[in-house]
């Protein structure tokens, strides 16, 4: 079976075979046989054909969108639930002190992933989706056991970010920034 085409192809193919069945039409009228339905069933036969074609190769179009669609909607929700469960597991394992109510997770952040000493963070990151973020670091077993509480810093815009997360690894010099993440 043919990869079917675009469906503006589809439709402009359409109209060509139905503009062919007019001309096979008034080809038999010119002719002199409307009144025989046999030779104007036969002059447009042809034409019927390709219609039946194109309408097959419409209707698989529609099959092949529909099921990408599906695929890319179960993928899509597939994330969202794989990002809700790491952010569970995050705010599972954090002790929170205090947290703003009117709190909004989008824009621009810097965090501190602090451990056991109270002066040195373990590590200094950025993000502008800062629930996934902190949900992938509290994922990994390893780092969800060291890390203790988490700073949330909200920054105007990427450049303040990317100032703010250099300036706090030079302070700091976090253990896991600078032996690596993983």
């Amino acid at each position: 079976m043919s990869v079917p085409q675009s469906s503006g192809d589809l439709i402009d193919d359409l109209r060509d075979a139905h503009t062919r069945i007019k001309i096979a039409v008034l080809g038999a009228a010119a002719r002199g046989r409307v009144s025989d339905p046999d030779a104007v069933l036969a002059a447009i036969t042809p034409e019927l054909a390709a219609v039946k074609a194109l309408a097959a190769e419409a209707a698989l179009r529609v099959v092949v969108e529909t099921e990408r669609r599906e695929r890319t909607e179960r993928a899509r929700a597939r994330m969202v639930r794989l990002d809700e469960s790491r952010v569970r597991n995050a705010v599972a394992n954090l002790v929170v002190t205090e947290v703003d109510k009117e709190f909004d997770p989008r824009g621009c952040f810097v965090y501190l992933l602090w451990g056991a000493d109270p002066d040195r963070p373990l590590y200094v990151g950025k993000s502008t989706k800062i629930l996934a973020r902190l949900g992938q670091h509290m994922g990994d077993r390893q780092k969800r056991h060291r890390v203790q509480r988490v700073t949330v810093i909200r920054c105007r815009d990427g450049r303040q970010m990317n100032r703010t997360e250099e300036k706090l690894i030079a302070e700091y010099q976090p253990t896991l920034n600078i032996l690596g993440i993983e």
